[in-house]
């Protein structure tokens, strides 16, 4: 019995990662529901090679309904005209560089709900899947995908404006993790998403992203994070050299075992 159960168990695994596999391979579909003034949109987000594709589903509709603008309407984003791109499990967020007038100059954006994963299917844990290795567009990725072996790991609290977050920040060998459980707040960033690393003291430490901040200077965002435990200066010494070498910086070269020595000139 514990054998059949075993190898049941084995089956669903090798399943699971088949289609896991399928699903960064091909295009993948997303059924959702499109943010609108009025009422929400249900359709599906489709993610190809060339960019996003949203494809609303038919439904009859009043003759009131056809002749409002946009109504089902069908729109297609390449890469190259997405300026970010926001991704949770369960809300995705593509911004474009399209101006709202009516919002003095603010930029187009569009925000889907993923609907399929209350019954099992697809969530927007799969688009970061199949994105998170592309150059463009830039993606800030609020999730947590922890590195297998963390160089190393620290419980903190995130500042936030109004109420913050506890988790555990969590640094590899490509990438720093914040893990939480407080909604939309984790955070995975690639060292490219990062413009610099800043510590107060070993109490304190500042994360500057790509992401774009309403309250803060451009297209960057500051994360604070308060240590529960003080991170030790060359701990922090090794993130900012990663984050420094992705932007061009080679004085600095890391060794098998991940320590930081002067490049050879």
């Amino acid at each position: 019995m514990a054998f059949r159960h075993q190898t049941a168990t084995r089956a669903s695994l090798i399943a699971l990662f088949f289609l896991h596999s399928l699903s960064l391979a091909a295009d993948l579909r997303v059924t959702v529901r499109l943010k609108r003034v009025g009422r929400d949109q249900l359709g599906q987000l489709l993610v190809h090679d060339q960019g996003l594709s949203f494809q609303p589903s038919e439904r009859k509709q009043s003759s009131k309904s056809r002749n409002r603008r946009g109504a089902n309407l069908r729109s297609d984003w390449p890469y190259s005209e997405i300026q970010q791109l926001w991704v949770s499990a369960d809300k995705l967020v593509l911004l474009t560089y399209k101006d709202r007038k009516w919002r003095l100059g603010s930029d187009q954006g569009y925000t889907f709900f993923a609907t399929a994963d209350r019954a099992g299917g697809p969530d927007f844990r799969l688009v970061y899947e199949k994105l998170k290795n592309r150059s463009t567009p830039r993606l800030v990725v609020a999730l947590a995908d922890p590195p297998s072996r963390p160089l190393w790991s620290s419980r903190v609290k995130l500042q936030g404006l109004l109420e913050g977050s506890e988790g555990e920040l969590m640094m590899g060998e490509d990438r720093i993790v914040y893990q939480t459980d407080r909604q939309h707040q984790a955070r995975t960033w690639r060292f490219e998403d990062l413009e610099n690393v800043f510590q107060s003291d070993r109490y304190h430490l500042t994360l500057v992203s790509w992401e774009r901040a309403w309250l803060q200077y451009e297209s960057r965002r500051a994360f604070n994070f308060q240590l529960k435990e003080p991170l030790e200066e060359s701990r922090f010494q090794t993130l900012w050299r990663k984050v420094q070498v992705v932007h061009g910086l080679e004085m600095f070269r890391f060794d098998a075992a991940g320590q930081v020595s002067p490049a050879a000139r």
